[in-house]
């Protein structure tokens, strides 16, 4: 599976306002995120290293106690096991097919995660 057109893939909400489309390597596993406005994922950690490459909108990023807004052409590398949360500060309105302020990013671990993996 050398090429995968992500538009394609089913779309799991796995946590409230994360849309996703997943799909995985032989050691990685990469999600497509869209985002409803002000969704969020709690502090956690895990030990795969993950990145996110933010492709429209704003995400809020804490990473180790540090807190960044990534925008397009930005990335956050979480090194494994460093303890993580993030919030999406455009996207989706709730309730609404309708896009106010897009957002979407990809996010990639090294690892594979499963659907019963935690965040």
């Amino acid at each position: 599976m050398p090429f995968v057109d992500t538009s394609k893939l089913r779309v799991i909400e796995r946590l409230p306002g994360w849309h996703g489309r997943y799909f995985r390597s032989p050691s990685m596993t990469f999600a497509h995120y869209d985002f409803v406005r002000g969704s969020s994922i709690h502090e956690h950690f895990h030990p795969q290293e993950e990145v996110y490459e933010v492709v429209e909108g704003e995400l809020e990023i804490t990473i180790d106690g540090v807190t960044e807004v990534a925008r397009p052409g930005m990335v956050a590398i979480v090194p494994s096991d460093a303890p993580h949360s993030v919030k999406a500060r455009t996207g989706f309105d709730l309730g609404s097919e309708r896009k106010t302020d897009q957002i979407s990013a990809v996010a990639a671990c090294a690892g594979i995660l499963r659907a019963s993996d935690s965040l």
